[in-house]
């Protein structure tokens, strides 16, 4: 077993949070260091994570093909996605209506084209593996969400 803070989490250095994109490359990071030990089996692995833990699993194990098993708790579909849901959660209410607007920033805030890194678009880089998607008791939209990652 194997724990690790993600950038910008924990222990870690004050690297800037990329909710998940950036991150990945730590879950591709921890699989190569699993795969020098010589107590696990090299290409076999399995993931478990929460939020952006989970976002960032989903993406690393579409890269790295010895993840086989993936446990996503309340796996969001694309970083946009998650960030109008920050976002509006910190803003009055009236103001929640112009985050669409404000779309054309995220790719210029995060450095990269955000469609590229979309797990609802991935979702066939993780066919053959073994997924539990789970679904917390979230507003009824995140359940949406999350209810179409698991349909597609």
């Amino acid at each position: 077993m194997l724990l690790f803070d993600f950038r910008r989490h924990g222990g870690s250095g004050a690297a800037r949070s990329t909710l998940g994109i950036n991150e990945r490359l730590d879950v591709l990071g921890a699989i190569a260091y699993l795969r020098t030990r010589g107590d696990v089996e090299a290409d076999r692995f399995g993931g478990w994570g929460v939020g952006m833990g989970a976002y960032a699993l989903a993406l690393g194990a579409a890269e790295a093909k010895g993840v086989v098993a993936l446990a996503l708790d309340s796996l969001y579909p694309d970083v946009p996605a998650q960030v109008d849901r920050l976002v509006r959660a910190r803003v009055p209410p009236l103001l929640g209506r112009v985050v669409p607007a404000a779309h054309f920033l995220y790719n210029v805030y995060f450095g990269c084209r955000l469609d590229r890194f979309a797990v609802s678009r991935r979702l066939a880089d993780l066919s053959g593996r073994h997924v539990l998607l789970i679904a917390g008791a979230d507003t009824p939209d995140r359940y949406a969400e999350e209810r179409a990652i698991y349909d597609a």
